[in-house]
């Protein structure tokens, strides 16, 4: 997968995910709305923490992905990826709020909201 890591993602799990074979460019924004414009352009999914960019979901992109993990670790956050990366059904990120946490995934499709 192709994805854009906020700030706010670990420089480890960014590591990770490049181990894993994964092409993960870091965000240069700092606003939500600009990082957002940032994985639209790069035709990214968007990597993140943070709940602020459910609210930004609605239109086109390729994809956002929200982990919520306890603790927020590295480590804990390389589990939840791991366990639910290739949860993913086919036709991927797309237009699409992907939430991950240790329980599974919820997908949620935000174009027409």
């Amino acid at each position: 997968m192709r994805f854009l890591a906020d700030a706010c993602v670990f420089a480890p799990t960014v590591a990770r995910l490049r181990a894993w074979h994964h092409d993960v460019r870091l965000a240069q924004a700092r606003h939500d709305e600009e990082v957002l414009r940032e994985a639209v352009s790069g035709h990214r999914c968007l990597l993140t923490f943070d709940l602020d960019f459910g609210r930004l979901a609605a239109g086109m992109h390729d994809g956002i992905l929200i982990v919520r993990a306890k603790p927020l670790t590295p480590e804990t956050v390389a589990e939840i990826l791991g366990d639910n990366l290739t949860r993913i059904p086919p036709g991927g990120t797309a237009n699409k709020l992907i939430m991950m946490t240790a329980a599974g995934l919820r997908i949620r499709e935000t174009v027409g909201e």
